[in-house]
């Protein structure tokens, strides 16, 4: 396997770092089953969230052979993060974001299933 992904991190580093920040995003669903067979690298992994929720884990991959930033989670939609990234500034406010999942497992009730489901956006 290359290592692309890790390339276009380190290439794109200052732009990547910050794109957690974004309030709105809507990802394509991917198997997670996928992501072993790709070219990725793993960027960030947060800790357990409240109500003991899994931890999200962030990527860098190469999809069809273009560059995405690929999030796994079993929480999507709003939900709102604990602090910044940098662990030497760690900032405790709460952060709202509302990260759509576009063909996500639903429930009967139309809320995201609470199972872990990967998503990605093309950064190109």
């Amino acid at each position: 396997m290359t290592r692309e992904a890790l390339k276009y991190y380190k290439a794109n580093a200052e732009r990547i770092d910050v794109f957690h920040e974004q309030k709105d995003l809507t990802f394509t669903a991917i198997e997670v089953w996928k992501l072993a067979t790709l070219d990725k690298t793993q960027i960030h992994k947060s800790t357990r969230g409240h109500f003991r929720k899994m931890s999200s884990r962030y990527y860098i991959a190469i999809i069809n052979g273009r560059p995405a930033y690929v999030r796994v989670s079993d929480h999507w939609g709003y939900f709102t993060t604990r602090g910044s990234w940098n662990d030497d500034n760690y900032e405790y406010d709460s952060i709202p974001h509302n990260w759509e999942l576009d063909g996500a497992q639903r429930r009967k009730d139309g809320n995201y299933a609470k199972v872990s489901q990967a998503g990605y956006i093309y950064l190109d």
